[in-house]
């Protein structure tokens, strides 16, 4: 009887121990749960491979410069992969799932002082600055054919037009023979460090249709005039425009310009 009286009651968490002079109480035996704790910032796994491979004809110029170097092949990749999108970008561009749209590239490298970023860009744009200083001194010879042409045209033009005081319709014939003034040489520029939207597009107007905004020091550009706080987002939001192909219509007071060149090849270089 006692026995089943025992079972009905039930059982504390608490316990007395009868073989001390006085029944203390004991407190409830219990397990401390193990706590896993979770860092406030986590560390940042490896990032996988560069997939040299998949460069294709380009692998063997990227491993000369990372040879050549001894900096890492994703800075060497970069530095080829950039010069190689400024040579081509105005020949072709890409089919994708949303239509053609520009091959250039928007790049952008973090590394520390001496992983020899800015060498590795001398020696992948060595050909691009050849050819641009090439450019620079046909144009001074362009230049000045094109201001003696463009004298010549005036002097024509102002003559036939006083000849219209006399004859309006013989002058008429003669201007229209005469036809549009002589163009200036494009402009030498193929590479810009620090340029603004404004400078861009009067550049791929006047200039050959690519450009490259290519610099070792990304805080040039980032802490230049068109990244300031009045022109970031303007230059943000046309930077975007660029990337996607949509032409470039501009309607400012005396002049308007609509034109679809490529996209602006962009690297930037930056230290942590």
């Amino acid at each position: 009887m006692t026995e089943q009286i025992a079972d009905a009651v039930p059982q504390s968490d608490y316990h007395f121990d009868h073989d001390s002079e006085y029944a203390e109480i004991q407190q409830p035996r219990c397990s401390t749960p193990t706590v896993q704790t979770t860092p406030l910032v986590r560390e940042e796994p490896l990032g996988e491979a560069f997939p040299v491979a998949a460069l294709g004809p380009l692998k063997k110029a990227v491993k000369s410069i990372q040879e050549i170097t001894q900096a890492p092949i994703e800075i060497a990749a970069q530095s080829v992969l950039a010069t190689t999108c400024l040579a081509t970008q105005a020949h072709c561009n890409v089919q994708t799932l949303g239509g053609e749209k520009p091959i250039s590239l928007f790049l952008i490298t973090v590394a520390g002082s001496g992983e020899r970023k800015s060498t590795c860009d001398t020696l992948a744009m060595k050909p691009i600055l050849e050819f641009e200083k090439s450019l620079a001194a046909e144009h001074h010879t362009d230049r000045l054919k094109f201001d003696n042409e463009l004298a010549i045209y005036e002097a024509t033009k102002t003559s036939l037009v006083k000849e219209a005081k006399k004859d309006k319709d013989g002058a008429r014939v003669d201007l229209h023979e005469l036809g549009p003034p002589p163009q200036p040489p494009l402009l030498p520029q193929l590479v810009a460090p620090e340029p603004t939207l404004e400078g861009i597009t009067k550049n791929l107007r006047d200039s050959r249709p690519s450009l490259g905004v290519f610099s070792d020091e990304a805080g040039q550009f980032l802490g230049g005039y068109a990244m300031n706080q009045e022109n970031r987002l303007k230059t943000m939001a046309g930077f975007s425009k660029f990337w996607d192909g949509t032409p470039i219509n501009h309607t400012r007071p005396h002049q308007a310009l609509n034109m679809r060149p490529p996209a602006p090849e962009t690297l930037l270089r930056n230290g942590p």
